[in-house]
């Protein structure tokens, strides 16, 4: 019961119509005290947390490994999504960091691995969550005896920046941080003659003497993947584009489907 107090004093419970703390489903079940639960409970209402589809974000925490309590001696930093998010997370200080990513649960890890500087001191994660997420960093010290300054950089990938071209069916989308992704060349399906710009990058891409690509600019002669407004993919990669179609194209969200598995066909 004095544990109970304890973990719970400084909590924020909420009350029903009846001014009752509302403790089902929480640290605490039936007066009996859930360790679990608690820390997790501690962690998401008193932890450090990053929303990764905010805006970029720098901040700094004080740590010491001589320390006996927990969020004193190392950080257990919760990432959240509410959107799909390609991310990027710099942490860097003085000694040598240890960083284990964890899943939902706080008990799994997960297969995302920091990529590390020689000497340790810089660590990198990146990788992309879905939305609707949430992953735990928990950084410490790799020395038993080690305590300083640790700064902490979140950064959100728009790969809108600009466009590079790559190959005959691809070009660099790069974010303003120089990491890109590949994605297809687009034309639009009214462009004419026989090389028609990409949307993005500009590079001409050659449909042949008769102005189609890989049998035609038609939806007669291509892949099976299509738009439900009528853009499709050509064998080769590249995507025609119908107007309506454009903006989620460059906005990262255009969805495309087998033919017979277009949503009014479901």
């Amino acid at each position: 019961e004095q544990l109970k107090d304890i973990i719970m004093a400084s909590a924020r419970i909420p009350v029903d119509a009846n001014g009752n703390r509302m403790l089902a489903g929480m640290c605490v079940s039936e007066g009996i005290v859930n360790a679990y639960n608690a820390v997790k409970y501690l962690f998401n209402n008193y932890g450090d947390s990053v929303n990764l589809n905010g805006t970029d974000v720098t901040f700094t925490k004080t740590i010491d490994s001589n320390e006996t309590i927990y969020n004193k001696r190392a950080i257990m930093l919760k990432l959240s999504t509410v959107a799909i998010a390609r991310y990027k997370i710099t942490i860097t200080s003085t000694n040598a960091l240890k960083i284990t990513v964890r899943g939902a649960t706080l008990n799994e890890n997960i297969n995302v691995i920091p990529s590390y500087s020689e000497d340790k001191k810089t660590a990198t994660i990146s990788g992309t969550m879905a939305a609707n997420a949430v992953q735990y960093l928990e950084i410490e010290y790799e020395s038993a005896t080690a305590s300083g300054t640790i700064s902490i950089n979140k950064h959100l990938h728009d790969y809108t920046h600009s466009y590079q071209r790559y190959t005959l069916a691809q070009h660099k989308s790069l974010c303003a941080c120089g990491a890109y992704i590949l994605s297809s060349h687009a034309v639009s399906i009214t462009a004419t003659g026989r090389y028609k710009p990409c949307l993005a990058c500009g590079e001409l891409i050659d449909t042949g003497a008769g102005g189609g690509i890989g049998g035609g600019l038609h939806p007669g002669n291509i892949s099976q993947l299509v738009t439900v407004n009528g853009s499709y993919v050509l064998p080769n990669g590249v995507i025609v584009l119908v107007d309506e179609d454009i903006a989620a194209y460059f906005a990262g969200t255009l969805k495309f489907y087998k033919k017979d598995e277009l949503p009014e066909n479901i």
